[in-house]
């Protein structure tokens, strides 16, 4: 499974942090990812909400012969696509696992919809489900799965279509497991628990990004696009259209502190992109008032 991400790190909770990415303030971060499907079975899960949560709306358009099993208390349930889904409305909410069988050959689905905070129920034996919070990282560590000795977490590996398993005791073994966007996994609880996430992901300090330019002026470079790339990440509002030239501009605002309330704004407005890029902003290098090289800043994109 290989991930094209459209719309890498935008964030909206109580607080708000963007670099390389974009955001639509006091809104639902809307964006998408581009999952590759490869011949086989794959155990996967919705990154992104959109209503009504249904196959229809998660997988609108896979091969014909491909099917998705939903994995429910009573048993899998089978939906099947030839030319349309058996049962189009089959609910597949962000959080939920479920298999998609693909017959064929390799094929893109795109997965567009809001970013949610959410929780997940995890009951003593077996549960199935997947990240909420849409980005790669270690199940513990980054995703903060609640974990205690004896839990025991399997991951399908679907290019040998075959089980990893991952004990978890005083620490991991043989090694924390990570969950990709999309990726869905078992994890047998020893007791229960309850696993909430935010869209904020971990790492959101950005020290490493800040350089020193005198004794209390720190500079960031901050871009939605990279020439090099492709494209990094793209604005989208809440009805999956693309603000496009320059009758739309990017604010960035900085914090020392990870509160919407403190936050800033520093340097100029920058037009978004047009034609090819619309919806894409420049580089540009910032300067932070009161930082120095190493500080953690926290960072909000308002379009």
């Amino acid at each position: 499974m290989k991930i094209n991400r459209n719309l890498r790190w935008a964030f909206l909770s109580q607080f708000v942090f963007v670099v390389l990415f974009a955001a639509q303030l006091y809104a639902p971060v809307v964006g998408d990812f581009h999952v590759r499907y490869a011949v086989g079975l794959t155990l996967a899960c919705n990154p992104l909400d959109r209503f009504p949560p249904g196959v229809n709306n998660a997988v609108p358009v896979p091969l014909n012969g491909v099917s998705i099993f939903a994995i429910r208390p009573e048993g899998f349930v089978a939906d099947n696509y030839l030319g349309g889904w058996t049962d189009p409305d089959l609910p597949l909410p962000p959080g939920d696992a479920w298999f998609l069988r693909n017959p064929l050959t390799l094929f893109t689905n795109e997965f567009f919809g809001a970013v949610h905070d959410g929780t997940n129920q995890l009951s003593v034996g077996w549960n199935v489900c997947g990240a909420i919070a849409p980005y790669d990282g270690l199940l513990s560590t980054d995703h903060g799965c609640p974990v205690v000795s004896n839990d025991v977490v399997y991951i399908f590996n679907s290019t040998n279509q075959a089980y990893e398993a991952y004990t978890f005791t005083t620490n991991w073994q043989p090694f924390e497991p990570s969950i990709a966007v999309a990726q869905g996994f078992w994890i047998q609880k020893s007791f229960p628990a309850e696993w909430t996430e935010l869209v904020l992901p971990p790492g959101n300090q950005i020290s490493h990004s800040l350089t020193t330019i005198s004794s209390t002026v720190g500079q960031i470079n901050f871009f939605t696009y990279n020439p090099l790339n492709g494209g990094l990440g793209r604005v989208f509002d809440l009805g999956g259209s693309v603000p496009a030239g320059t009758n739309y501009f990017g604010q960035l605002y900085a914090s020392l502190i990870n509160q919407e309330s403190s936050l800033n704004p520093i340097g100029l407005p920058i037009h978004l992109l047009g034609g090819t890029w619309a919806g894409y902003i420049r580089g540009s290098s910032v300067n932070v008032p009161d930082t120095v090289g190493g500080d953690t800043v926290y960072l909000q994109l308002r379009v």
